[in-house]
Parts: C-alpha cells; structure tokens; sequence
C-alpha cells in the first residue's frame, strides 16, 4: 500500500507488479490468506520463497 492509501484499499500501482505477495493477493482476490496458501499447496497457485517471503505471479495457472 501506499503512504496514502487507507487500511483495505487497494494500491492503483500494485496491479501492475508482475508477482504478489500472499498478502497482496488477498486484497486483489478479496480471499483470506489461509485459502491463498491453500491453493499454494494443493498446485492451484504458483509460488517461489523470496527471503521469508512467499510470492506468486500476477497470472494464474490455466
């Protein structure tokens, strides 16, 4: 989020990240994050580990 922006609004400049975090993704998705990591486990959403940080892509696998 920006400096700006307020608690559950939406970044205009996060929609053009290529890759989110699992917490971005809940925002974007409007889902919790237990069924974010979920579909990380199970092979419905992509993931790579950056530090402590899971990211997916922006595109969802088909």
């Amino acid at each position: 989020m920006g400096a700006d922006a307020s608690p559950g609004t939406l970044d205009p400049a996060l929609s053009e990240r290529l890759a989110y975090t699992a917490e971005e993704a809940t925002l974007i998705l409007g889902i919790g994050r237990d069924l974010i990591y979920n579909g990380i486990r199970v092979g419905h959403l992509r993931s790579k580990k950056a530090g402590s940080r899971r990211i997916t892509p922006r595109r969802i696998r088909s």
